[in-house]
């Protein structure tokens, strides 16, 4: 599937805040390239059994990062070739998430839309925003410009559109370019 040196597997990590759209754009990626997709969350929850925010609330946000971290070794460690993952948004809190995702070789690409956008799309959803404490706009805020760094610091490319079809294209021309 796809290009790549030789020896070099053809998988991209999706970074970026919650509500980013990661999910969204990895599986359209996913699809077009023929690849899987795998999105971290969603396997997370399949494996555990129950939602993250039932795992948080039951164990703690630190029990849940270090399942991540688990989960995070499993992936770079698999074998095939053609997967699009994303991550959740607050990988980059967990130092041994954070050290796996930026010494792997796949590209990471940062979905950067501004803070108003993501306030947009979690709004509605209390859930999304329970873990966190993501009550308004201004603690999303500071939480951004906490991780920002971090993104910033590992991605290989990094997209801030507000339009999905449009992070798309940028993405496959990323993913393409040598």
């Amino acid at each position: 599937a796809g290009r790549g040196a030789a020896g070099m597997r053809n998988a991209i990590w999706l970074i970026g805040f919650r509500a980013a759209g990661k999910t969204t754009v990895g599986r359209l990626l996913a699809k077009d390239l023929g690849w899987r997709f795998l999105d971290l969350d969603e396997e997370l929850e399949k494996r555990i059994g129950c939602s993250i925010l039932e795992l948080v609330e039951k164990k703690g946000e630190t029990f849940f990062r270090a399942r991540e971290a688990d989960l995070l070794k499993e992936i770079v460690a698999m074998p095939e070739d053609g997967l699009v993952v994303a991550t959740g948004g607050g990988f980059v809190d967990y130092e041994p998430s954070f050290e796996l995702v930026a010494k792997s070789s796949w590209p990471k690409a940062w979905l950067d839309p501004p803070a108003e956008l993501l306030w947009e799309r979690l709004v509605h959803f209390p859930n999304r925003r329970k873990i966190g404490s993501l009550s308004n706009f201004s603690r999303l805020a500071a939480m951004l410009k906490k991780r920002r760094p971090a993104y910033e610091k590992i991605a290989t490319f990094r997209t801030e559109s507000r339009d999905i079809s449009d992070c798309l294209a940028q993405l496959k021309i990323a993913i393409n370019e040598p």
